[in-house]
């Protein structure tokens, strides 16, 4: 019988998207992805021991990292395009069966979480997903052996989301690399004044018998982790 214990460490993947960058340095429906080896012919950052591939053109953008944090500018303009921070918790057995030599050490799982947070004119929507994977002895992530749930949450503000819904693209169970996409509709309730700016930020607005005015816009997103790579 194998007994568990938590050992709080470092544990969010968290995308942190905000609108209103230069449409030169990325494409806004690119996915950022989670490699355990550095990838080949992309433009990526290590992070936490894990290998970032980012959808920018890296001349276009200024990197810089703190702690645990990459934050990705427009090198022209200097605007936040994303912030990603990634941490994980460490779940390990405390006690395994002692065969023959060698000794057989199970592997280390860890429980992570992803969270991809985007910013449409100053509305917050995050993706959010739960999974398990696990590393050998070399610190080498091996497989996805669950997945947990994905859902849309958002942050605090005036707004709130409707008709959202989650796809989780993955084969048999333990994979190495899985999908996660969604939609969502984000939905505010706006001074008329304030409909031009909402409009030139994509939003469409209409107003209801009682002459209230709502600003909704279906936006997508999508996560990626990759082990084979």
């Amino acid at each position: 019988m194998k007994t568990w214990f938590y050992s709080l460490t470092t544990s969010i993947l968290f995308f942190l998207i905000l609108a209103g960058g230069s449409s030169y340095a990325h494409a806004s429906t690119d996915a950022a992805k989670v490699h355990a080896t550095p990838p080949e012919n992309v433009y990526y950052e290590e992070l936490n021991g894990l290998f970032i591939e980012l959808p920018y053109a890296e001349d276009l953008v200024n990197v810089e990292k703190e702690n645990d944090t990459l934050f990705i500018r427009d090198l022209t303009t200097n605007d936040l395009l994303e912030q990603i921070t990634l941490r994980n918790t460490v779940q390990a057995a405390d006690d395994h069966p002692l065969l023959p030599p060698p000794i057989t050490v199970p592997p280390t799982e860890e429980f992570m979480e992803m969270f991809s947070t985007r910013e449409y004119n100053g509305l917050e929507v995050v993706l959010n997903v739960r999974f398990v994977v696990t590393k050998n002895a070399e610190g080498i992530y091996e497989e996805v052996v669950d997945i947990r749930d994905a859902w849309w949450t958002t942050g605090s503000g005036p707004h709130t989301l409707e008709d959202s819904n989650t796809d989780i693209l993955h084969g048999d169970f333990p994979v190495r690399e899985f999908t996660v996409t969604g939609q969502t509709t984000i939905v505010t309730q706006i001074d008329a004044s304030a409909r031009a700016g909402f409009e030139a930020a994509g939003f469409s607005v209409g107003v209801d018998v009682s002459g209230t005015y709502y600003a909704r816009m279906t936006v997508r997103d999508t996560m990626v982790f990759d082990l084979f790579s």
